[in-house]
């Protein structure tokens, strides 16, 4: 996985937008905005997280957000317009490969796009800007879109790494303790090669947690649980007078965590 920044403080932060954005109200899509526009200011946006800040902030130019003052029809159409032309350009671009250039209906045909949200933006760019029912039923569809083919899946993708790291991190202390417990009795038993004592996959699951963790780094369950069992293992080697004992270590997949890590959806929707 390749590094990226982000301009979201934290998972939970990214998080926190997302219910605002699909699981709350027009108060809270307002705050979203304002959130994604603060993104914006730090840097590019992924364009899923652009075209879903453009979509909100013509919801809320369409006074359809609590607090907000109703715009005029053709302002509201132009934002709404404005949107939809960098949602279909995005999404569409990085499929344009090849010597000779396809058509936009096709590209978006792949990705699901009906050919009336190409048409309305075609208008927009062409013609006369489409009616304002036109281009909100536009935008349901395409904040649809968005939910399913970027917000979701990195909220999956987040969750399953999420779940594979916790389950290798308590396996991981579990087989550790283990190692340690029987290198103790095998000193008490006068075994002379205690030392070399190791219970069979902790190296792999040390390799799992390593590649797992920058999925999700930014999980402050992960970090809690990281301390929690680290300090479990830390506890059993003071005990024993064996703090300097060579043992699997995690310290790898704890720098990585420390790294800003950006999610791996596909191209063409994160750039």
């Amino acid at each position: 996985m390749s590094t990226r920044r982000v301009p979201w403080s934290s998972t939970a932060e990214w998080i926190e937008v997302y219910n605002w954005t699909y699981n709350g109200d027009g108060a809270t899509k307002s705050l979203a905005s304002k959130r994604l526009a603060a993104w914006r200011s730090r840097g590019t946006l992924p364009a899923s997280v652009d075209a879903t800040g453009a979509f909100l902030d013509a919801m809320c130019c369409d006074g359809q957000s609590a607090g907000m003052m109703v715009a005029t029809d053709m302002h509201v159409r132009c934002t709404y317009g404005i949107a939809l032309m960098r949602f279909v350009n995005a999404i569409t671009e990085f499929d344009q490969t090849g010597v000779y250039a396809q058509s936009v209906q096709r590209l978006a045909a792949r990705l699901g796009i009906p050919e009336w949200i190409v048409d309305a933006r075609h208008s927009v760019a062409h013609n006369d800007l489409p009616g304002t029912e036109l281009l909100r039923g536009a935008a349901e569809f395409c904040m649809f879109w968005l939910k399913e083919n970027y917000w979701m899946l990195q909220l999956n993708q987040w969750t399953e790494a999420e779940s594979r790291v916790t389950d290798a991190v308590r396996q991981y202390s579990e087989r550790a303790v283990e190692a340690l417990e029987t290198r103790r009795g095998k000193k008490k038993g006068g075994s002379s090669r205690a030392s070399g004592t190791q219970v069979s996959g902790v190296a792999e699951l040390s390799k799992l947690v390593t590649e797992s963790l920058p999925s999700c780094s930014e999980s402050f369950s992960i970090h809690r649980l990281l301390v929690d069992e680290l300090l479990k293992i830390s506890q059993v080697l003071l005990a024993e007078g064996q703090a300097g004992y060579a043992f699997p270590s995690l310290s790898s997949a704890i720098s990585a965590a420390s790294l800003p890590r950006a999610p791996s959806i596909p191209d063409r929707v994160l750039t």
